[in-house]
């Protein structure tokens, strides 16, 4: 895959209001170094799809966390042989955070099946993309109206052979909370215009989509 510069990185627009990413980074037990999760580009909205399941429509633009990794004396390093057992996870969050909202229940009723609230691919592995590790989440969408956050984990997966155990390897090794983003009907949903971060890892082989209508910001 090609190579991206940190300078073509394409944040998303934000308000003061919305300054609350937490971002949380554990030593690695196995070998002290520091994994940072950064948020580069935050969705804006998309349409609720009910029970469409199939014919979604992907928060736009989509989600993308860039992985920076430390060593013990602070300085970054290159994990790229790492890469295959490092993956990320996406979780639903209320407006506030306060709240995970992964599934939920359709009525009053105590007795009634929660329903997923998030679908797509909720786990991702990583790209590299002109020397960026990212991880883009390309097919997300929403069951409900309202505005909420995402909630990003990385994991590392024991390999074969590896000094990793089962209970180091479900450590959470970094997390980061996203912007608001908004779900709206579908009678009142307009795609934001495509960023050029979102032309970048097309043009890279991630399967970002591309309505060929739309402006770029």
């Amino acid at each position: 895959m090609s190579k991206l510069s940190v300078n073509s990185l394409v944040l998303s627009p934000r308000n003061d209001d919305d300054d609350k990413d937490v971002q949380f980074s554990s030593q690695d037990s196995l070998n002290g170094r520091m994994h940072l999760l950064e948020i580069i580009q935050s969705p804006l909205r998309s349409a609720a799809f009910g029970s469409s399941y199939y014919s979604r429509l992907p928060l736009a633009p989509p989600l993308v966390v860039r992985l920076l990794v430390k060593n013990t004396d602070g300085k970054y390093i290159d994990i790229h042989d790492e890469l295959p057992f490092y993956v990320c996870h996406a979780s639903l969050l209320s407006e506030d955070g306060s709240k995970k909202l992964d599934f939920t229940q359709l009525n009053d009723e105590p007795e009634s099946a929660p329903v997923r609230m998030l679908y797509g691919g909720l786990v991702t592995t990583p790209y590299v993309v002109r020397g960026e590790v990212v991880f883009p989440f390309t097919d997300l969408g929403v069951r409900l109206t309202g505005m909420y956050r995402f909630k990003l984990s990385l994991f590392r997966l024991a390999r074969p052979g590896s000094d990793i155990s089962s209970s180091t390897a479900s450590e959470t090794l970094s997390t980061a909370i996203s912007d608001t983003f908004e779900i709206v009907d579908l009678d009142d949903y307009e795609a934001p215009a495509i960023t050029n971060l979102s032309y970048e890892l097309h043009s890279a082989g991630v399967p970002v989509q591309m309505p060929s209508q739309q402006h770029s910001i």
